[in-house]
């Protein structure tokens, strides 16, 4: 397979365009930053970019499942408008840091473009099943957590910037998971808390506790490890309907644009 086909898929032109639009605007000193995080298994490069220098952090990922790539694309078109409209946001990104690692699987963004139902990586491996967890479970004989490169990139990135809030965004069903059943009742509580006003903000549904790992299915995602490992708040959001068939079409971008805007300055 001649992987360097990658470079010429939409997202890739799209996330080129977006730093060379964003080197263009006159931003404040140190402002914003660009990371090159390391490779995917299939060598394609992995980014995540940084504006803000408040001492409260957030980060956000997105393209964990390779058919999602919806939420890479509105999460670049996001901090393009924050940083557009800086003067606006000026105080917000004085006093808050916003982390954004827009498609952590740029592999199977790749193969979903001929699968529009891939959602593993170039290994076939799903990401999302490869954090050690008290919920992880062995799938085959030669599974492990950590497996992946691009687990090991996020484990990484998180242990670089300590981020105090952590939101993954997934594809489909316009809703928050934010119940996790091995952290006690009090992170529970605040958990609730936070995604009842993102829930409102957003105007999307949360999720029962009961659906956080359902019957069969195995743990070990991104907010499971997040949480038992740093003790902050971890959301899931899924966003589109859930009636969307994969692929979901780019006609979709500007509703999930603007139902992830203005989200984080509930904080």
């Amino acid at each position: 397979m001649n992987h360097s086909i990658y470079e010429t898929t939409s997202y890739e032109r799209y996330r080129l365009n977006f730093e060379e639009t964003m080197v263009s605007y006159e931003l404040p000193q140190k402002i914003y930053e660009r990371f090159f995080l390391g490779e995917s298994f299939m060598k394609h490069p992995i980014f995540a970019y940084r504006l803000g220098v408040g001492s409260t952090k957030f980060l956000l990922t997105g393209g964990v499942h390779g058919r999602e790539s919806i939420n890479s694309f509105a999460l670049l078109s996001i901090l393009k408008y924050y940083a557009s409209h800086f003067t606006c946001y000026k105080d917000w990104f004085f006093s808050h840091t916003l982390y954004i690692l827009p498609m952590l699987n740029p592999d199977g963004y790749f193969i979903s473009l001929s699968d529009p139902t891939w959602k593993n990586n170039g290994r076939d491996v799903d990401l999302n099943r490869n954090f050690p967890c008290k919920l992880w479970k062995k799938k085959w004989h030669t599974d492990a957590p950590l497996s992946e490169p691009e687990s090991n990139i996020l484990v990484n990135f998180f242990n670089q910037v300590r981020p105090d809030y952590y939101f993954d965004i997934h594809s489909r069903g316009k809703g928050i998971y934010y119940y996790r059943n091995t952290m006690p009742d009090s992170y529970n509580k605040a958990q609730e808390e936070v995604a009842k006003k993102l829930a409102t903000c957003m105007e999307y549904t949360l999720f029962p506790p009961s659906e956080e790992v359902k019957e069969g299915d195995s743990g070990g995602n991104t907010v499971q490890y997040f949480a038992e490992t740093y003790q902050k708040p971890a959301f899931t959001i899924e966003t589109v309907p859930d009636e969307v068939d994969f692929p979901i079409p780019l006609s979709y971008l500007p509703e999930v644009f603007s139902d992830l805007l203005d989200f984080l300055f509930l904080f």
